[in-house]
């Protein structure tokens, strides 16, 4: 997760997004949470593999008795992480600069930690689409490709040619955040988005379709400095 500043991965091997891996700082802000790890083998389907209403028809049994994992994720994170989820997860726990988060007082770090943890599942829902489409799999295994973590996230979303067939999955996931990000901010009285709904697409289809990561990466920086 980010909360602001540019980049600084705590351990450039990994990825540096908090829900994944379990820690992050960048911008003198270290965030940690526990209870999202994608390693995890109880509880990454649930963070990283989330269904919404539209995708449980990929499974046979659809989504159960309940409500998609997205939603109660949805909930949960926009009470700023008060409530329950479902399935027998636990609420994670998190801290920011070594302070634990309550997450019942409603502070800021409160809730912009549970908005990132939200949209970290929302994007995965979108980037893993194809995986559970073709496969009814919640999970990463070596093949169909679909399903693979490094020809799929890192090959197939990514670039400007018709073999790149995950690049809609990217963009729909990265417009989706978008408009998420926007819910939010009007939520907590944010004031107006730093781009437009036009500048925000340009730079998402840019992205999406630019194959190296390094040159994504500075596209990223120089989107957020120009802000």
């Amino acid at each position: 997760m980010r909360i602001g500043g540019t980049p600084t991965p705590v351990n450039t091997s990994n990825s540096p997004w908090a829900t994944d891996v379990g820690s992050y700082s960048g911008a003198g802000i270290s965030v940690t949470i526990t209870g999202t790890e994608r390693i995890d083998s109880a509880t990454g389907p649930y963070w990283h593999f989330a269904r919404r209403q539209e995708t449980c028809q990929y499974f046979s049994g659809g989504c159960g008795s309940g409500a998609p994992e997205l939603s109660y994720i949805y909930n949960w994170a926009y009470s700023g992480g008060v409530g329950g989820l479902s399935q027998g997860i636990s609420v994670p726990a998190a801290s920011v600069n070594g302070t634990p988060i309550v997450w019942s007082q409603g502070t800021r770090d409160q809730k912009l930690v549970a908005l990132g943890i939200y949209l970290h599942s929302l994007a995965d829902s979108y980037s893993h689409e194809a995986c559970m489409q073709c496969c009814q799999l919640r999970t990463h295994v070596n093949s169909p490709a679909q399903c693979n973590a490094r020809t799929w996230h890192i090959n197939d979303e990514f670039g400007p040619g018709s073999g790149d067939i995950g690049v809609s999955y990217t963009t729909n996931s990265a417009n989706q955040v978008w408009s998420a990000l926007k819910t939010f901010a009007s939520r907590i009285g944010a004031g107006t988005a730093r781009m437009s709904d036009a500048d925000a697409s340009s730079f998402i289809n840019n992205f999406a379709t630019t194959d190296d990561g390094d040159a994504r990466k500075m596209l990223a920086q120089a989107k957020y400095r120009s802000m």
